[in-house]
């Protein structure tokens, strides 16, 4: 740990002998190795488990799946239970189906499942749907021989003579590229090793992203097909850790983008796609508080950004001198709605936003004097831009969903407003109207309404002290999406209520939202989760014993400290690849993302985020006393939310827990953030985990009519 001051009071001899002979009947026993650090300010910073960080000692290694035969025994009287669980959820899944093709470049792109077949097969015709199939990539081959395998990104050749993918075979995100040919269907020699993404620029021309030792990705590359890794040229390299690049298209195809920024800053460069020696510049330097993303039409940026807009506007600038004193304000800011992101057509400029709680797309002509939102369904809803590639169309492709209506893909078109459902994915043995959806206001500490989700089967009384699962996350200005969950619907034909929280930290109700739940601004995220949980206790939808919350990654920042200092508001809590030794994280710059994460959470190296951060910090404040059943859960192989942080929770736990809780650790040893990559692995993991959650809220299969 890079700190000023470290000792150690206490060391044992081995530390190998890191957990006591497993026995499947009573928890594994840590051993409490004492370390303390001492900032530059004086504060001091205890550890007893710090030596679980170890992964290449065998001790740590034995206690880990010590844990897991603890938990796969524990949890064996559930057997019937998930195997039930996993039948309904696969039940609900056609495995043999196909998505919405897509036209692009006079082809038609698809993807497709076979039932019993983990992964996808990307496919493609010429020219119409009637022309012969072309499989481009077969994942169930590529996976073979491999415990993990996820595609990551992929990009065509402007001829779409070839495409480039990524893929990850371990879970810890380090993807190697390579180039296919789709005419004769060879794999070229070519690797390109340490990628975080890749994209053609001309048929010859690859750009791609590489990563620092901290899994940052800092450099951009220019590639010439058919030549060594080494050859490559580094265009663009950011020194500093806490700025992440990357490197994107326009959507006409013209221009390359570097993007560089975090989560309060960024800045833009550009060169001509076609020009293998192009000199990028610089749009606007970036400043402190300054966001801006950028897509180009006809000769012409146009910008989404912050300047002197909390929630955004929209500007344009010339490509000749785009600097920042030639923006010319073409929407303004509005207080209603939060703009996000835009897509340029040849016709119409598209304007992506939240309002109300939701998000929508605003279609406007490019002088902005119209600018008219979609009109949708239902109030409560997600909606997603899904793969729009033709730049010439008056066709704009979105989906749309909520908790209790399956995803359904739309064309809109821009032009006359007519909307056509291209398709709602299929889930047999599932009935919409058998389900109900609401939605709720709870009010946090300062009087801000926070909205809640609720979704339950309609044999349910809603207030009727039911068994009840809560989500949130909380962070980023990641909203908390009300998604279609096919394992959820499951868990709802339990009688449970399934419930999302729109906390700050997100942008559910706007940017000011996420501004709100940041920085000094943190703890609103967690009184916030507190509140939604009371609200639907007051009212009478369930009661403490019968709540079971969930939060993964950084929502498992919310569930633990949920854990530390509400245990009476829970009856279960699960802590998915969780971020809970926020301060032991946040002090060693070694670990991948945390220089990034100083503007989102504070650098504790300053004393006043220092002693705000340790007061919420869930490893840090679990003190004696009683606690909910807790299922913790991890990946193995995960550079984003390390391993150690759930283990090191877990024994803290077992150490300071003073009821009879049950405290399980369960890790994917093949896995990293996002668990089991194959679509079944995947389902069999959801299947373990609402099968512990049901049974500890008192679910019980209800009739479904």
């Amino acid at each position: 740990m890079r700190l000023d001051t470290r000792f150690v009071l206490f060391v044992p001899l081995i530390v190998l002998a890191c957990a006591t002979t497993p026995r499947v009947d009573a928890p594994p026993e840590a051993t409490a190795v004492r370390t303390v650090d001492t900032l530059p300010f004086g504060a001091m910073l205890p550890d007893d488990y710090r030596w679980l960080r170890e992964k290449e000692n065998p001790g740590v290694r034995a206690y880990v799946e010590a844990e897991n035969a603890y938990t796969a025994a524990q949890t064996e009287r559930l057997g019937g239970l998930k195997s039930s669980l996993y039948d309904q959820m696969v039940a609900r899944l056609k495995e043999d189906d196909e998505s919405v093709p897509v036209f692009h470049g006079g082809y038609y792109y698809y993807s497709r499942n076979v039932a019993g077949q983990e992964y996808p097969l990307y496919c493609r015709r010429a020219g119409s749907m009637d022309a012969d199939e072309e499989i481009i990539l077969d994942i169930n081959e590529l996976a073979e021989g491999y415990e993990y395998y996820r595609l990551g990104g992929r990009s065509l050749s402007p001829d779409h003579t070839r495409l480039i993918y990524t893929a990850d075979t371990s879970g810890g995100e380090i993807y190697t590229a390579y180039v296919k040919n789709l005419t004769t269907g060879e794999t070229y020699s070519d690797r390109i090793e340490n990628v975080s993404d890749a994209l053609f620029a001309t048929n010859d021309l690859i750009y791609y992203e590489t990563y620092d030792s901290t899994r940052r990705p800092d450099k951009v590359w220019r590639y010439t097909l058919g030549t060594d890794q080494s050859d490559a040229e580094m265009v663009y390299h950011e020194p500093d850790g806490q700025i992440w690049s990357g490197v994107s298209r326009s959507r006409d195809d013209k221009i390359i983008f570097i993007g560089a920024g975090n989560y309060d800053a960024s800045q833009v460069y550009f060169a001509a796609a076609d020009d293998p020696n192009a000199k990028f510049r610089l749009i606007e330097p970036m400043q402190a508080g300054l966001e801006y993303s950028v897509d180009h039409h006809n000769g012409t940026f146009y910008i989404v950004t912050n300047d002197n807009a909390i929630n955004f506007r929209i500007v344009t600038a010339p490509l000749s001198d785009p600097s920042r004193a030639n923006w010319t304000e073409l929407i303004a800011e509005s207080k209603e709605i939060y703009y996000t992101d835009i897509l340029c057509f040849v016709n119409h400029l598209v304007v992506t936003g939240r309002t109300g709680g939701f998000a929508n797309a605003f279609i406007s002509s490019y002088d902005g004097l119209e600018m008219k939102p979609i009109e949708l369904m239902d109030v409560i809803h997600r909606f997603g831009l899904e793969d729009n590639a033709e730049y010439n169309t008056d066709l704009l492709r979105f989906s749309y969903e909520n908790p209790i209506t399956p995803r359904s893909i739309y064309d809109y078109n821009m032009s006359t407003g007519d909307m056509t459902l291209k398709k709602q994915d299929p889930v047999p043995n599932y009935d919409p109207a058998n389900y109900r959806l609401e939605l709720l206001w709870a009010t946090a500490d300062d009087g801000s309404r926070i909205p809640i989700t609720l979704s339950y089967h309609k044999n349910v009384d809603p207030r009727g002290n039911n068994p009840l699962h809560i989500s949130g996350y909380g962070a980023y200005g990641i909203p908390t999406e009300p998604s279609f969950s096919r394992s959820r619907t499951v868990v709802m034909d339990y009688g449970v209520l399934v419930a999302r929280a729109g906390i700050r930290g997100g942008s559910d109700m706007g940017r000011q939202w996420y501004l709100n739940g940041k920085l000094m601004n943190k703890r609103n995220t967690f009184t916030d989760f507190f509140a939604c949980v009371e609200h639907l206790i007051a009212e009478g939808y369930t009661s403490p014993e019968k709540v079971s919350a969930y939060g993964g990654s950084a929502g498992g920042l919310v569930t633990g400290y949920a854990a530390a200092e509400r245990p009476d508001l829970f009856g279960i809590v699960t802590l998915d690849v969780p971020f809970v030794d926020l301060m032991n994280t946040m002090l060693d710059a070694t670990i991948p993302l945390t220089e990034l994460e100083y503007v989102e959470w504070g650098n504790p190296n300053e004393q006043k985020f220092f002693e705000y951060m340790l007061s919420y910090s869930p490893y840090d404040n679990l003190g004696a006393g009683p606690m909910p059943n807790m299922l913790i859960m991890a990946g193995w192989n995960d550079p984003r939310v390390q391993y150690w942080e759930a283990a090191k929770f877990t024994a803290r736990a077992r150490d300071s827990v003073t009821n009879d809780a049950q405290i399980l650790l369960s890790i994917n040893m093949g896995a990293g953030h996002g668990g089991a990559s194959g679509r079944y692995a995947f389902i069999d993991e959801i299947a373990f985990m609402y099968s512990i959650i049901i049974d500890a809220i008192g679910g019980e299969r209800i009739a479904s009519n």
